[in-house]
């Protein structure tokens, strides 16, 4: 029998903090290749509206909105206002069952300067805005790894600070440039736990509120103080408590700003509001919390549930699993750590189960996990050194869960993980070609045409986010409009010169995450109930549960008529659909579309 080494890892020749950075940017660097992708073309075209591109002085987001600071609103998709929201619905920027009182407008005022700055400097070039979002990367993997290096030090921060770096959940938000308000809140999140370690309260406080001004992710930052305060403060848990209420209070303001400028999301599927609908943000968030926790942990199939809300439950039961599973070989470990270990894993799991609640309003989806990862990570890095350990020892002395879990975690969080970053980049490179290719080819397709028509596609590289990047890619393209994102199979009926009914055979109409996006399922549609645009207007034949079944449109033009073209999408490309003669059906079929949706 051997003794086991004290500590398997080597001893670093070099600090935490250069490991995580050498780590980062060498996983990080092959998204400098990736192209705009959805919201950005948004961004795009809005920053282009803020420095007065006349080209696009009719793009129809609020160009003329100011925020609280005076700074721009690069998210600010819908400012809640009926009567204005009402007047895109009749125009086509947004689909004809969106609620007129939908909000989604997100206060990221610093996220919003950066991209301005981005665009100001390099026009539209993503080249510039990739490399912004890299160095944010890096700031925040430095915090990270200089927070952990003073907590733990030696070898064990080295690993905290490298399961972080590697991280394939942060690969989208690096690769994303619309998404770097994540990046950016994690980063100031992380450096104010450094300067709050330090007992440098002002420093932490100021970025802490930099954090919030960032993006809504940076309330999680709140969350890693009061963790901090109740397992590393002094006195008893009110006086700990007391600690954070610096923290807490900026919270508030903050709370009150972003609720007084008109900022979050109402009347939409896709996001809920905790402050205005509390009952059912806490039902959801019961839901998704132990998602997005075990996306931490283990392989997950989370992000489906953006294409298929339908796999939660199961979902739900395989992270319930993975989440009983790490907990048993926590408490078999837990003996066998030293006190400051206790302790860390202490914070790590405090910290993370409060710095996650912000995320818990939407769908679970693993770059969700960006900031509560600043103390999660130090809960896989403790678990990858037991196996470690174990390793060493002669089989028979071995605790062979503890080995297997350190062992697993090993694998998919340092060999697995990194390996996604650069299959990531390929996807969204490949994916951004064919998006390109076709929208191109319809470009051509439909010269000629005034309005295009696509019938069914629940993709929304289709539906949302091609009309804004043939805008900004300057392809001249037809007014663009979806009647069904609905996945499956579509009875498509003439019953007149004017008119089509569209019927969804296996679900109620735009119920998916996309398509919710506009609307919540709680705003229900009665029959008979009428939508006007100025393309054509929806009037609800059928529904199930309040929600359309059966429609019937009825053009503004004649279905015959070579300006307007019908469009499917086949699989491979958008392909134009005939209209059926009066009185006669057929049946759509859908197909999965760029994205796979």
């Amino acid at each position: 029998m051997t003794d086991p080494s004290p500590d398997p890892v080597p001893t670093p020749a070099r600090s935490p903090v250069q490991i995580a950075l050498l780590a980062a940017l060498v996983l990080a660097l092959p998204t400098l290749l990736v192209p705009w992708v959805m919201d950005d073309w948004f961004i795009l075209m809005t920053n282009a509206a803020w420095l007065g591109d006349e080209s696009v002085h009719w793009w129809p987001i609020s160009a003329t909105q100011v925020d609280p600071l005076g700074l721009p609103s690069s998210f600010c998709f819908s400012n809640g206002n009926p009567a204005e929201t009402s007047r895109w619905i009749a125009e086509g920027v947004f689909p004809w069952w969106t609620d007129p009182d939908l909000r989604l407008c997100f206060w990221r005022p610093l996220a919003s300067v950066t991209h301005l700055f981005d665009q100001a400097l390099a026009g539209a070039s993503a080249g510039l805005a990739h490399v912004h979002s890299v160095l944010w990367y890096l700031l925040l993997c430095a915090g990270v790894a200089r927070f952990w290096d003073r907590r733990l030090g030696g070898k064990l921060a080295v690993l905290v600070a490298l399961v972080y770096a590697v991280d394939d959940a942060h690969a989208f938000p690096v690769a994303w440039v619309a998404n770097r308000n994540a990046l950016m809140a994690a980063a100031f999140g992380a450096w104010s736990m450094v300067f709050h370690d330090q007992g440098r309260r002002w420093p932490a406080l100021g970025l802490l509120a930099l954090a919030l001004l960032s993006g809504e992710a940076g309330v999680g930052a709140i969350g890693l103080v009061v963790a901090w305060q109740l397992v590393y403060g002094e006195g008893s848990t009110p006086r700990r408590l007391l600690g954070a209420a610096p923290a807490v209070g900026l919270g508030l303001v903050w709370l009150v700003a972003y609720k007084l400028g008109g900022f979050g999301a109402t009347a939409s599927g896709l996001y809920i509001d905790p402050v205005g609908d509390p009952v059912r943000w806490m039902l959801t968030a019961l839901a998704h919390a132990p998602v997005v926790s075990a996306l931490m942990l283990a392989p997950m199939p989370a992000d489906l549930l953006m294409a298929d809300p339908s796999l939660l439950p199961l979902i739900l039961g395989q992270s319930m699993v993975v989440l009983a599973l790490v907990a048993w070989g926590v408490r078999r470990l837990w003996p066998s750590l030293e006190p400051a270990e206790q302790q860390a894993m202490r914070f790590g799991a405090l910290g993370f189960g409060l710095a996650v609640l912000p995320t818990l309003s939407t769908v679970p989806t693993s770059r969700l996990v960006t900031l509560p990862g600043i103390a999660g990570a130090v809960v896989l890095a403790i678990l990858v050194r037991a196996g470690l350990r174990e390793r060493k020892k002669d089989k028979v002395d071995r605790d062979r869960r503890v080995f297997g879990l350190g062992m697993f975690m090993l694998v998919f969080h340092l060999v697995l993980s990194p390996l996604a970053w650069p299959a990531l980049t390929a996807y969204l490179v490949g994916g951004d070609t064919a998006a390109r290719t076709q929208l191109k080819l319809a470009a051509v397709a439909l010269e000629g045409a005034e309005e295009a028509v696509l019938l069914v596609s629940s993709d929304p590289a289709l539906t949302v986010y091609l009309p804004d990047a043939a805008v900004a890619m300057g392809l001249s393209m037809p007014h663009w409009t979806t009647l069904s994102q609905t996945p499956g199979p579509h009875e498509l009926k003439r019953t007149g010169k004017r008119t089509l009914e569209l019927k969804a055979l296996d679900e109620p109409m735009n119920q998916r995450p996309f398509a919710a996006l506009y609307r919540s399922d709680r705003a229900e549609f009665i029959d008979g109930q009428v939508i006007v645009t100025d393309a054509y207007t929806v009037r609800v034949l059928e529904t199930q549960a309040g929600q359309p079944v059966r429609v019937a449109v009825v053009f503004a033009r004649d279905l015959d008529d070579p300006q307007l073209r019908l469009l499917r999408w086949d699989g491979e490309a958008l392909v134009p659909v005939a209209p059926p003669s009066v009185g006669s059906a057929e049946t759509l079929e859908w197909a999965p579309g760029l994205t796979g949706m």
